[in-house]
């Protein structure tokens, strides 16, 4: 799916399920990556775009 710019933060959505993250305390991208990382949130790139995994669908797609 996507990270959005939202008027207070960044929105990743899963690519694989419904699960969002809010990353509302963060201003910049990398910070908002960091913050998805530290909370168990996988991120690779695929052909020519990139894949957002929440923490349970990667515990359930044992790939990532």
């Amino acid at each position: 799916m996507s990270i959005e710019k939202a008027f207070f933060g960044y929105v990743i959505d899963c690519d694989y399920c419904s699960n969002f993250l809010n990353c509302d305390v963060y201003d910049d991208f990398k910070s908002a990556i960091d913050m998805a990382k530290d909370k168990g949130w996988k991120m690779r790139k695929e052909d020519d775009e990139w894949v957002h995994i929440c923490p349970v669908c990667a515990e359930i797609r044992k790939e990532y």
